[in-house]
């Protein structure tokens, strides 16, 4: 128990499973590497944690080296490398920050941020789709699961076989940094979100087509994502509504520059059709960044009233949104304290904290 190893002076060993660092730079990357970092940072008597990962190297590009490494990782590293780790190391307990299959016998903490391929398995193309249902299924062997929202939460104990009482709300953090004096006169809209059906790219686009037809001098619209599933072609959108003189598609960019374009941002617009937490929002508003989110999923949770809620499918409402605060300085100014203020109540340190009180009550149980 944590209690005893405490008073005796001993160290209870957590192995934090981060090779969601690999695979991607989206939010459950940007969760594993923050957490681990919060964890390292902070003085948590009695608890060392050790950062495992799969390997050194990210992810290889799209072809056969990448199907070779997910296929050495899903059947080899997660059921037999990384118990024989576990034990060598003489684990206690072993937390999974992203989906995986998790490891038999092994004490386990895992992380599910959503259950969208069992909620909504149209999404996703058939490979991906049955691999993502196995991992997350492989959740109900964890003696406790982590979901970033009340709603995830209730979405798990939904789908999958785990009793209530084994499930815990621990919302993400943000550690933006915002340039200290954006550039005055910079513009433009911004959308952020990886190019898959759920982030909802082809109605921000119809909306700001929208927009632009009663107002020609509407700002730009600036988008950040890399290429996701799901057949989202935002080169195909664009020329479908004639809007390639006014959309910027960024791709993916770095973080430093991430916070510089949500500083200069009219607002960020993010209409997300399911989010089991939604980082842009809460990372936009801690930049000083006025929010236009869907009034669904955990968006809520997170944007609270410092931010406009819409039906992320009424495209009349998300473009009357976005003249609004392109024209309402003071309406954009109040949005922008209430963001802010909002978003210093998510930090990773609180995460960490409440991940280690899991940890301290599963190996105390």
């Amino acid at each position: 128990m944590v209690d005893a190893a405490q008073a005796a002076g001993l160290s209870v060993r957590i192995g934090l499973e981060i090779s969601a660092a690999q695979f991607n730079a989206a939010g459950t990357a940007r969760y594993s590497l923050e957490l681990a970092r919060a964890l390292r940072e902070a003085d948590f008597s009695g608890c060392e944690i050790i950062e495992l990962r799969a390997g050194n190297r990210r992810l290889p590009e799209p072809g056969p080296a990448r199907k070779l490494f997910v296929l050495w990782w899903e059947w080899a590293y997660c059921p037999l490398v990384l118990p024989r780790r576990a034990q060598r190391l003489g684990l206690d307990l072993l937390h999974c920050t992203a989906p995986m299959p998790i490891p038999a016998h092994l004490r386990t903490v895992a992380t599910l941020h959503d259950v969208i391929p069992l909620s909504h398995p149209d999404w996703f193309p058939a490979v991906m789709r049955w691999r993502l249902r196995r991992w997350i299924a492989s959740a109900a062997r964890a003696q406790h699961v982590l979901a970033s929202s009340a709603f995830t939460r209730t979405e798990i104990i939904r789908h999958l076989p785990i009793k209530a009482a084994r499930v815990s709300v621990v919302p993400l953090g943000q550690r933006a940094a915002p340039p200290a004096s954006p550039k005055h006169g910079a513009r433009y809209f911004l959308a952020v979100g990886t190019l898959e059906p759920r982030k909802n790219l082809a109605t921000t686009l119809r909306a700001y087509s929208r927009l632009r037809k009663h107002w020609p001098a509407a700002p730009p619209l600036k988008v950040v994502g890399g290429q996701g599933w799901g057949g989202v072609r935002a080169e195909a959108l664009l020329a479908e509504l004639d809007l390639h003189d006014a959309v910027e598609l960024l791709g993916h960019v770095s973080d430093e520059m991430l916070w510089r374009l949500y500083a200069g941002a009219v607002c960020l617009v993010y209409p997300s059709l399911h989010e089991g937490f939604g980082l842009p929002p809460l990372e936009a508003m801690a930049c000083g960044c006025p929010v236009i989110a869907a009034n669904t999923g955990s968006l809520p949770e997170v944007v609270g009233e410092a931010g406009v809620l819409v039906d992320p499918l009424d495209v009349e409402a998300i473009a009357a949104a976005m003249q609004r605060l392109a024209e309402d300085a003071n309406m954009a100014d109040e949005l922008r304290r209430r963001g802010r203020a909002r978003a210093a109540t998510f930090t990773w340190e609180r995460c960490a904290r409440e991940t280690v009180t899991v940890y301290r009550r599963v190996l105390g149980a």
